[in-house]
């Protein structure tokens, strides 16, 4: 930038700008100060447009040698965005409307208030509870879920026996061979006492062994 005085490059002031900005925390917490809802002073606004273009403030205090954005992009991009960014403070800020007062309370709202923390109070206390009975059910839950998935694993073993009961005895011969069986046992060993019967039944089975 140059000095008002004899409008000479002021490299001191320059070297500095450029220590700051190169310490990027350092250039990001300046920024964070900046007391964003008050705007920027009015003297800062001032003496920052004093380095732009008259057309590009506020205040209508630049000059026509002073530093344009299209002059910037020419000499730095990052230039350039610091240069818009410094335009567009002045240019863009403005109050932040004041929030209207708080209400004041007073003894007269107390039972109110109590009134609306008990419903709050109770509210919770439903809640409670059933989260409790929630609880509960999901216990009992996983509990007959465990149960039935204890079942299917012991049904396993059964299938298993299933499947190989109905691939041996799975032929209609078989079936027929075991009805004649039954119906000439039951027809014939009626009168015959239970020893009689168990080696009917023990010459039964080795027939049917012999015709498979």
């Amino acid at each position: 930038m140059r000095s008002r005085g004899d409008e000479k490059f002021d490299r001191s002031q320059w070297k500095t700008m450029q220590q700051t900005m190169l310490d990027s925390a350092k250039f990001v917490d300046m920024l964070h100060n900046v007391p964003w809802e008050d705007g920027l002073p009015k003297d800062v606004v001032a003496e920052r447009e004093k380095t732009l273009v008259a057309t590009r403030g506020t205040t209508g205090s630049g000059t026509p040698q002073g530093i344009t954005l299209a002059a910037a992009k020419y000499s730095s991009e990052d230039a350039a965005t610091l240069v818009n960014y410094t335009i567009a403070i002045p240019q863009e800020e403005e109050r932040e409307p004041t929030p209207p007062p708080e209400q004041e309370l007073t003894e007269s709202d107390l039972e109110r208030i109590e009134k609306e923390v008990e419903d709050l109070q109770d509210e919770f206390d439903k809640a409670v509870v059933e989260k409790h009975s929630l609880e509960l059910e999901l216990t009992s839950m996983k509990e007959r879920l465990k149960a039935a998935t204890d079942l299917m694993q012991s049904m396993k073993v059964e299938e298993k026996k299933w499947r190989q009961h109905v691939r041996e005895f799975g032929s209609n011969g078989v079936l027929v061979t075991n009805c004649i069986a039954a119906a000439a046992f039951l027809t014939y060993c009626g009168g015959m006492n239970t020893d009689a019967r168990q080696v009917t039944r023990l010459t039964r089975h080795v027939v049917s062994v012999q015709m498979l």
